[in-house]
């Protein structure tokens, strides 16, 4: 082994001293090349991938930040201003979740705090605004602490203190919020009476809530009437039932005809008017009902005596009965009170367009399938529309190639630092070895490397006989080699190296 690397240091010494200065420092910016090269590669694929963990951050807060991940021992890079903080991107999720454990960012906007410390010289105005700059903060506080509220905002506007009642200004408040997802209604009414019952003198007719889209969340009715009459709540109401049943019958069609080949609208008219009505009916029973029963008797027996006529006479004897009866019946009578909810439906008005053409058969079928999906009544005055149109799809096919090639972008982006690296590796590697061959005909063309390898692998040495023969005719056939793709490759060495053969001889 040792006589191995003795040789091929004698062979590098020796192809090394044919070597001019030109080419020497060729060969040594080679070889600093294919070191740096592999060094980058090595920092190159070895860095991490660094995300923003925080921005917008307060000093404070970055301090406490910085501070926990010197704890964690993970490396971290602070913005140029320094209310930024980055972080590999696989510790962001896990570092997220362990921080707000903690409850760390806090930030630095003080709530009910600002009164922890007494100040000499603070006057009524400071005190005030201190009061109203707390306010804010614990209801920011209080509002982010929903689940599905990152951070919030509140500005409330207190009005001056006036002894004039007419003088006296609303005391009105406005939100903004950075939402996850969506809020329900209610979840929206329930921080609207969460202001409203925290800041004296506030009511919802007051209060504005947008969020970080500039997206209206919550106005008070009165104030968002539109033309028709409705508020937005009711809106809201009417939107949500036109929704249900499009998702019915666009599931239906998309069943049948598959995606993309069919429009659905509807419309729905609804009643919020609340009416009440109440009536009394008078009806004979089948089975009267006694309510009281009065009976009078009146008789008589005796002699008429009390006739002038009969004095004298005489007395006729007579006999007389009266008998009275009365009876009362309850009156049978049913009272009706109808009270009819707001919101019933009034009408419901169904178009579909269908990007094909179907038979009369096929219409009729298709339009009993929507009027019981979407419970259309033609005794209501309930219409259903259905179209036969040639939807344009240039739009939606631009859109899909801009959306695969946005893929294909991104897919590329992910392995490209994978790919560069390989072939920065695999060109690196081809520098070096064309250069190689061009020093290795150089060598050739001038001298014999001291030792030359045969085709079989087994190194020649001189000696006699066949061998002999056959290393001279491999020496000759390699050295012709060698000066053939010098003179191609590089004529000027050739010619130097003429000129020193020919002085020489």
């Amino acid at each position: 082994m040792s006589e191995v690397l003795k040789r091929i240091y004698e062979q590098i010494q020796i192809l090394l001293n044919q070597l001019n200065f030109a080419q020497r420092v060729t060969l040594g910016l080679l070889g600093f090349i294919v070191f740096a090269s592999f060094i980058g590669i090595g920092i190159w694929g070895t860095r991490p991938d660094f995300v923003t963990l925080y921005a917008g951050l307060e000093e404070e807060s970055t301090g406490e930040v910085v501070k926990k991940l010197d704890e964690k021992d993970i490396p971290y890079k602070i913005g140029p201003n320094g209310s930024s903080i980055m972080v590999p991107s696989k510790y962001v999720r896990s570092l997220r979740v362990e921080l707000a454990t903690e409850g760390i960012p806090k930030g630095t906007a003080s709530g009910y705090e600002l009164f922890d410390q007494f100040k000499l010289g603070v006057t009524e105005f400071t005190q005030k605004v201190n009061y109203q700059r707390a306010l804010e903060q614990e209801l920011a506080r209080t509002i982010s602490s929903i689940s599905q509220i990152r951070s919030a905002r509140v500005h409330i506007v207190l009005p001056e203190e006036s002894v004039f009642v007419a003088d006296k200004e609303k005391t009105t408040a406005s939100l903004v919020l950075d939402v996850t997802g969506s809020l329900s209604q209610s979840q929206i009414n329930g921080i609207v009476h969460l202001v409203a019952s925290s800041v004296k003198g506030l009511s919802p007719k007051s209060i504005t809530i947008v969020d970080t889209d500039s997206n209206v969340l919550y106005v008070y009715e009165e104030d968002g009437m539109v033309d028709s009459g409705l508020s937005n709540r009711q809106m809201n109401l009417q939107k949500q039932y036109e929704n249900v049943i499009e998702g019915r019958i666009s599931s239906m069609l998309t069943q049948i005809f598959g995606s993309n080949s069919s429009v659905v609208r509807v419309n729905v008219k609804m009643n919020f008017d609340k009416l009440e009505s109440e009536s009394e009916i008078f009806m004979p029973a089948e089975d009267p009902i006694l309510r009281s029963a009065r009976t009078m008797e009146e008789n008589f027996d005796g002699n008429n005596a009390a006739n002038p006529a009969n004095i004298g006479g005489n007395l006729d004897k007579s006999n007389y009965g009266k008998t009275d009866e009365t009876t009362n019946y309850e009156i049978s009578k049913k009272i009706e009170k109808f009270v009819k909810a707001p919101g019933y439906v009034e009408r419901i008005s169904v178009a579909v367009i269908l990007d094909r053409q179907i038979s009369e058969e096929q219409t009729a079928l298709l339009k009993d399938a929507i009027s019981s999906a979407a419970g259309v009544e033609t005794q209501r005055g309930d219409v259903i529309s259905l179209s036969n149109l040639t939807f344009d799809k240039t739009s939606m096919e631009t859109t899909k190639k801009e959306m695969a090639q946005q893929r294909q972008m991104t897919m590329i982006m992910g392995v490209a630092k994978n790919v560069g690296l390989g072939l920065l590796l695999v060109l690196t590697v081809l520098y070096a070895w064309t250069r190689l061959r061009k020093l290795q005909a150089v060598s050739t063309a001038g001298g014999s490397f001291g030792v030359n390898m045969t085709d079989a692998g087994r190194s020649a040495m001189p000696g006699s006989g066949e061998e002999e023969v056959y290393a001279q005719e491999e020496r000759r056939t390699n050295m012709r080699r060698g000066l053939d793709e010098l003179v191609q490759d590089n004529p000027e060495v050739f010619a130097r190296i003429l000129k020193k053969w020919l002085s020489e001889g």
